[in-house]
């Protein structure tokens, strides 16, 4: 028996957002960037570990739209 193709591509979509979620430890939990107070640099990235040991982000790093890099000796608590 064939699935129907939406039902392929739901299935696909689930199946790699499971994966994502067992893979993954670290994700970006909140994104700010549009402050109230223009005047004021309140613009961040909360990143949030979901691992029950700490993430060494060493070198880790955004490279489209945010120009950052982890300095070494950078380490997330779980």
């Amino acid at each position: 028996m064939r699935l129907p193709v939406t039902n392929r591509l739901y299935f696909l979509t689930a199946l790699f957002s499971l994966a994502a979620l067992v893979k993954g430890s670290v994700v970006i939990n909140e994104i700010y960037y549009k402050p109230a107070d223009k005047t004021s640099p309140e613009e961040f990235v909360e990143i949030c570990n979901r691992n029950p040991s700490p993430v060494n982000l060493s070198g880790w790093g955004f490279t489209q739209g945010i120009d950052y890099t982890f300095p070494e000796g950078t380490v997330l608590e779980a």
